[in-house]
């Protein structure tokens, strides 16, 4: 299954980069490149602030996979990263203006499955007979994925899972592996779970990965600067935030802000 998913990312990530870059540069819209985690609630947020949100285009994905695609030549105005790192990613490459990077959200990492079947009290009831497959996130494709990796080795489990393991390219993957019964439990972030009505089995330690958050910036090769510059002061309104406050996603402290820019200084 791991292999399969591997040559499946490998298809849509060559496919995907070409008509990603040809629809950006024969569009006149503001194009924001965002985690798949943030589907539903984008797409709403686009339909309630209509008037703000006219001509944007939003293209979902793993956000490795997105950090990619803008290295290999794809133009968005605007990226949103479900994790730290492939924003530092693109940073590093000199991609970003980075005087437009802020911390939007952050989020939790849980175990969804079916209640009526399976509990978890402890990390260690993934062990259980009855929970033959787990679906996770592909820790090359998303963060979520890396999250998760980094959960099993903070318990020690990943060796005596691995054979268990069905690997999706991002979190709506590994929804659909659940929901369709391919998997016994996924792990998921706390806001697919709850906009997706699946059952919360446990909700992992916040202290056994890294921290959740979601980093925004423009795009230094942007086009459109200003307009781009005009989205921003929208999804850091305090109307913005309690609208992504409602879909679950948890916002994002001063305290925790000044935690996020000392570990960006650190890496």
């Amino acid at each position: 299954m791991y292999w399969f998913a591997r040559l499946i990312f490998f298809l849509v990530f060559a496919v995907g980069s070409f008509f990603i870059g040809c629809k950006i540069n024969e569009n006149d819209s503001i194009v924001i490149f965002a985690p798949s985690s943030m589907m539903q609630a984008l797409e709403e947020l686009s339909d309630s602030f209509d008037s703000e949100f006219t001509d944007v285009v939003i293209s979902y994905g793993g956000s490795n996979l997105l950090a990619h695609q803008i290295i290999r030549g794809a133009n968005p105005d605007i990226f949103i990263a479900a994790g730290t790192a492939p924003m530092d990613l693109i940073e590093h490459h000199g991609l970003t203006d980075t005087s437009s990077r802020f911390s939007l959200i952050s989020n939790r990492l849980v175990i969804v499955g079916d209640s009526k079947k399976i509990r978890i009290a402890d990390p260690s009831s993934l062990q259980d007979n009855n929970i033959k497959r787990i679906a996770v996130a592909d820790p090359k494709f998303a963060p979520s994925g890396l999250y998760t990796q980094q959960f099993f080795n903070y318990f020690q489990l990943e060796s005596l899972l691995e054979s268990r393991l069905i690997y999706g390219m991002n979190v709506r993957d590994t929804l659909e592996y659940v929901s369709s019964g391919n998997a016994d439990v996924g792990i998921v972030y706390q806001t697919d779970a709850i906009n997706n009505d699946l059952d919360i089995l446990y909700l992992i330690p916040e202290e056994s990965h890294l921290p959740i958050y979601y980093p925004v910036s423009i795009l230094e090769n942007s086009k459109h600067k200003y307009a781009a510059w005009n989205l921003i002061k929208i999804l850091k309104s305090e109307k913005t935030s309690k609208f992504l406050s409602n879909y679950g996603f948890s916002l994002m402290s001063a305290m925790k802000i000044v935690e996020v820019e000392k570990s960006n200084l650190e890496m």
